[in-house]
């Protein structure tokens, strides 16, 4: 599924299996367009080749989604402002969720990690004020 440059959009309820590059990705024509004010909720992405689940663009939330398998990231967020990362289950992806370069004001909580290969939760350095409280790590 892919989504480009539009806004509020809801993605719910959804079961994705073996979906390619990506399970769900909402982006942007960079610079001109984006993707803003977006809910991504109750979803299962189960093998997506390269991620789970992508948000380029502000203001969403991504909640109760259960993603597992993914060949390299579970979530990805890329300069993005003001992201809700919560209550999502992120299993056996090579890195839980990644929060990108020019990404600023996310916040991750209430999520669990099990079985990533690298780590649950990357935050380059160049992301400003991400706020992770109350995830659950390495269940398995």
């Amino acid at each position: 599924m892919l989504i480009r440059g539009f806004d509020r959009n809801i993605i719910k309820g959804n079961t994705i299996v073996n979906a390619g590059l990506s399970g769900i990705r909402l982006d942007t024509v960079f610079p001109v367009d984006k993707s803003e004010d977006n809910e991504i909720h109750d979803n299962t992405i189960i093998s997506a080749t390269r991620f789970g689940l992508k948000v380029t663009g502000n203001r969403s939330i991504i909640q109760g989604n259960t993603i597992n398998q993914s060949g390299s990231r579970g979530i990805v967020l890329s300069r993005t402002e003001g992201v809700i990362i919560k209550d999502n289950s992120i299993t056996n992806s090579v890195v839980g969720v990644q929060i990108s370069a020019g990404t600023t004001n996310t916040v991750v909580t209430g999520n669990t990690f099990a079985g990533n290969n690298i780590v649950n939760l990357s935050v380059s350095a160049e992301a400003e004020d991400p706020i992770t409280a109350g995830n659950t790590p390495n269940l398995m």
